[in-house]
């Protein structure tokens, strides 16, 4: 993008939104600070480019299975009735 970065743009996008929405960031950053840029970003899951599709694939895949497992806990955290 010309006037912001993969991680400048990920960061704008959470501002913007009132609810989180996942992102799975392409860069060309060195692999070397993913934890760093995790962090800093809060996006779900970083592939360097160039992108494989097979590597892509998988990050969706375990993208999806986090959001599913955390609205599970949430469901339970919320609606468990205590006895």
């Amino acid at each position: 993008m010309p006037e912001m970065d993969g991680l400048e743009t990920a960061k704008k996008i959470y501002e913007l939104k009132k609810k989180r929405v996942p992102v799975i960031l392409f860069t060309s950053v060195d692999q070397l600070n993913r934890e760093e840029i995790l962090r800093e970003t809060g996006v779900e899951e970083i592939i360097a480019k160039p992108i494989k599709a097979e590597e892509l694939y998988l990050k969706i895949k375990e993208t999806v299975k986090k959001i599913e497992k955390n609205k599970i806990f949430s469901f339970f955290k919320n609606n468990w009735k205590k006895q």
